[in-house]
């Protein structure tokens, strides 16, 4: 079970890779670009309710089409069943809902 806990207490720190899309060195600056228009995308498609943020339901739906692109760290996210850790982690007031700044602020740290 450590293990497990261990591998999700990473899975959360490198979510935020996903979330800031992965800016991995100036080599691949062109590329995280096209990553975040692809995680914004994402974010706005998985927004069903269309209300500028997502709910854990929505949030599981931008994981997974994030992990279907081959964003960040959403397919291990996803492998690991790491949706509401994940979900927490970045919905920093607690407020339920986790807005496409939440993710830009949590990608920052």
């Amino acid at each position: 079970m450590t293990r497990k806990i261990s591998g999700i207490a990473a899975v959360s720190s490198l979510f935020l890779v996903t979330a800031s899309l992965a800016l991995a060195g100036p080599a691949m600056a062109q590329s995280a670009s096209n990553k975040a228009k692809i995680a914004h995308k994402n974010f706005v498609a998985a927004d069903a309710s269309k209300d500028g943020a997502l709910s854990t339901s929505e949030f599981k739906k931008f994981i997974d089409m994030s992990a279907s692109a081959g964003l960040g760290q959403a397919p291990t996210i996803k492998r690991m069943g790491a949706y509401s850790y994940a979900y927490s982690r970045v919905d920093k007031n607690g407020d339920g809902k986790v807005t496409w700044n939440e993710l830009r602020t949590a990608a920052a740290k």
